[in-house]
Formats: structure tokens, sequence, C-alpha cells
């Protein structure tokens, strides 16, 4: 589960409690967090403005401008650079997935769209597209950096994820491994809180090809109804 700023610092009373922090480490701790927001939003900075605003606004400075205006201005420019983002993520996934369909091994479900690698063949019972299978999984960008991840079995509802995720599953036996290339047109697009029209990779294998019968919950086993939610829970 995504951790804010102040879970962070609840979660972490007990050790603040027995431990003395400088003011200096805590200091530098807020910056960093502050740091790690901004980095994930679509949005360039320009240092020196950013930390003479600070500097302004501890001395007790007006803004720049009107506070409504600010926000005009912000909600604007990250709109601007969110479309940017999501034009240059979707020509990404476009070669990608061109590139790619060359390679050995490499099935095509839709051409340009959708395609998956077998990386264990499994023997067992075979998943449905109404299936809801328990799998252990990792999701990643482009560029390898981790979205999603299972630290645990999860069950997932099929009829409930996006189409890429269920029709890519759809077919696996249980015990097999799959590599799965999902164009964001059938992943999330421009929404939601992934980024904007990322190509999404999936490493999925298949314990039990479906659950619905099944007595839940086992020890270690939760239901995933939604490919949402698996972002979710492991950002």
């Amino acid at each position: 589960m995504k951790k804010t700023f102040f879970t962070l610092f609840a979660s972490s009373a007990l050790f603040c409690a027995e431990e003395k922090v400088d003011n200096k480490t805590i200091s530098k701790i807020m910056g960093h967090l502050i740091g790690q927001n901004l980095k994930n939003t679509p949005l360039t900075f320009d240092q020196k403005a950013f930390f003479e605003g600070l500097e302004e606004s501890f001395a007790g400075k007006n803004p720049p401008m009107p506070e409504a205006k600010c926000l005009e201005m912000l909600s604007l420019a990250h709109e601007n650079a969110h479309k940017e983002l999501a034009e240059k993520n979707q020509k990404l996934a476009d070669d990608f997935l061109t590139s790619n369909a060359n390679k050995k091994d490499i099935v095509q479900l839709e051409k340009g769209k959708l395609q998956y690698h077998v990386e264990k063949i499994g023997k067992g019972n075979t998943v449905e597209s109404y299936s809801t299978p328990l799998i252990r999984y990792k999701g990643t960008y482009l560029d390898g950096s981790p979205f999603a991840l299972s630290e645990e079995p999860e069950r997932v509802c099929l009829q409930e994820t996006v189409p890429g995720f269920r029709k890519a599953i759809a077919g696996m036996k249980e015990g097999e491994v799959r590599k799965i290339f999902i164009h964001p047109s059938l992943g999330y697009g421009d929404t939601g809180s992934l980024l904007p029209n990322a190509l999404l990779t999936y490493e999925v294998e298949i314990l039990k090809a479906d659950t619905t019968d099944a007595h839940f919950p086992h020890p270690g086993d939760k239901l995933v109804s939604t490919n949402e939610e698996i972002k979710e829970n492991k950002q």
C-alpha cells in the first residue's frame, strides 16, 4: 500500500519515542519525502526558483500571484505536462511492440497491442477469461521500474481486470509463467495513477487456474478484483 508522508510518521511513532532525532535529520527527511513526491509528478522544476519560493514562504512573503491564480497555473502546467508525457509514452509503446514482435517466441494476441512470451510451460488446468485464478505477478514499466508486485499469492477476478491482462492470462495453465506486454489502449490509457499511456509488462505465474468455487480465504491468500487494485496495493 502506498504510504503518505503522515502515514510514514505515524507508523514510526514508537521508534521516534525511543530514539532522539535531531532537527537536521528531520529536515533532511522532510526534504527527501517532498522530493520523492515531486519526482513522481509529470512536472519539471527549476530547483533554484523552487528553493527561492520556499525561502520567501518561510520569510512570510506573499506568493508571486494571488492563491487562486497560483492554483490555476499549477493545474494548467500539470495538464500540459501530462499530455506531453502521454504522447511520448504512447510512441514508446508503439515502437517497442513493433520491434518486440520480431523477437523469437513472441506470441501476438493483437497486432501491435498485446504480446506474450512463455517463460515456463505449465501442465495443469487452464485459465478461462471468466476465471478467478490464484497468481503471483510482477508489473514493470518499459524502463524496468516496478509498479506492482505480489508479496503473497493473490486471487484475481479476470472479468474485472483491464482487457489486455484478461486476454493475455486466458489460456495459461497451472504452473505456467508468462511475460505479457500490454499496449496502453488495452491497459489504463492516460487515466489512473500509473504513468499515462505507459506500456505495461507483467510476469505472471498461475498457481491455480480457478478459485471461484474454492473455500477461501486460505492463509496468505486474498482476492484482488481489479488490476487497479493490484497497482494500488503495491505502490
